[in-house]
């Protein structure tokens, strides 16, 4: 796939309002294929590199509330949550299976 196949599939995956898997060896410019979607579309682009993150940054940080168990969501998945954004999703093969489960959740 060259970058303008993966440019026109990152569209069409927003479009269609479904998540989109798109896998490269590091230094290919996938970073820069979403920099430049995101830029054209007028959206922000929210980067989480999962390879730094725990499960619970993905999933959010439990916390009480109101007599209940809550999640508090990492500020990325707060935004992606609250408004239209690309959340990129960086490092996912890196990560640990542990935040690799809690993505997929």
């Amino acid at each position: 796939m060259n970058i303008a196949e993966a440019k026109k599939l990152i569209e069409y995956s927003l479009d269609a309002n479904t998540p989109l898997y798109l896998e490269g060896a590091p230094g290919v410019g996938k970073s820069a294929i979403y920099q430049q979607v995101a830029k054209k579309r007028g959206l922000e682009l929210s980067t989480l590199i999962l390879s730094q993150c725990e499960s619970s940054d993905v999933g959010g940080m439990p916390v009480v509330s109101g007599g209940e168990l809550d999640r508090l969501p990492l500020g990325h998945v707060k935004t992606a949550c609250e408004k239209p954004c690309i959340l990129f999703l960086d490092e996912f093969p890196n990560a640990s299976i542990l935040t690799q489960q809690a993505v997929m959740r």
